[in-house]
């Protein structure tokens, strides 16, 4: 496992009709509230294995070592 998290850039984020980053996460770290809003990741669930920066079509999505 990493040290490291995944972080949302919510201005690069265009809230997918079908969030690829929640469709993707193993551990199911991400998930939405609502559709007019970016997903959220739950910071204790996330594995840091990148699978959501990878997936995400925007570059909305990072991995960094949380503060």
């Amino acid at each position: 496992m990493t040290s490291e998290k995944s972080y949302i850039l919510t201005e690069k984020c265009k809230r997918c009709e079908v969030c690829p980053p929640i469709q993707a996460c193993p551990s199911k770290a991400f998930y939405r509230f609502d559709p007019d809003y970016p997903p959220v990741v739950d910071l204790e669930m996330c594995l840091g294995c990148g699978t959501c920066v990878e997936t995400c079509p925007h570059k909305a999505v990072i991995l960094k070592k949380p503060a």
